[in-house]
């Protein structure tokens, strides 16, 4: 699933998740190298904890109410 919405200022990150229905894995929270909204053919990432520890807490949170909600299972 692809959220996107362009924003000033803004930091892109990219979350891989699996699920069973039930319960949600997040396996990576990746923040991209590139300015937000820039698309190019590399998809430049990093997984360096870089983002503060209250922002992955919010983004692990919504992730998971977003997977559960639409019944993911994949």
């Amino acid at each position: 699933m692809l959220i996107d919405d362009f924003l000033d200022n803004a930091t892109e990150i990219d979350v891989d998740a699996i699920s069973d229905g039930k319960e949600v894995l997040i396996g990576a929270i990746m923040e991209h190298i590139e300015e937000a909204g820039y698309i190019q053919r590399l998809g430049l990432c990093h997984t360096a904890p870089i983002l503060k520890h209250e922002i992955l807490a919010i983004v692990r949170d919504y992730v998971k109410k977003i997977a559960l909600a639409l019944h993911v299972v994949g």
